[in-house]
């Protein structure tokens, strides 16, 4: 039982990953995950990526996605953003887009690094 539910875990992440990457390298420059319904507490929590050496824009979607689907949190993912290429690019922290979401949320949390 653990084994499956352990290969369920692992299978469902990668996907989570799979997805993020191609709406990433699609130009979008945050994500937003919606509790169910039935879930939703009513609370927004702003999380904001921006590091290379812990790879925070690819934690950061699994967390939401779980805060979201498991804890009922409205959550969003910002992300550092290249100007030139419009991508993910933790190394430049100087183009976070959508930081007004921050204004309107209920926790914000960051993984920003300068180097």
């Amino acid at each position: 039982m653990a084994h499956s539910v352990y290969k369920f875990f692992q299978i469902a992440m990668f996907a989570l990953i799979l997805v993020s990457t191609q709406v990433l390298a699609n130009g979008i420059d945050h994500l937003v995950f919606t509790p169910p319904a039935n879930k939703a507490n009513g609370k927004h929590i702003v999380l904001v990526s921006g590091d290379e050496e812990y790879r925070s824009e690819e934690s950061m979607p699994m967390l939401a996605k779980i805060l979201s689907q498991h804890h009922g949190f409205k959550t969003t993912v910002l992300f550092a953003i290249d100007r030139e290429t419009g991508l993910v690019n933790p190394n430049d922290i100087t183009n976070m887009p959508n930081l007004q979401s921050l204004q309107n949320s209920d926790l914000k949390e960051n993984v920003l690094m300068a180097t």
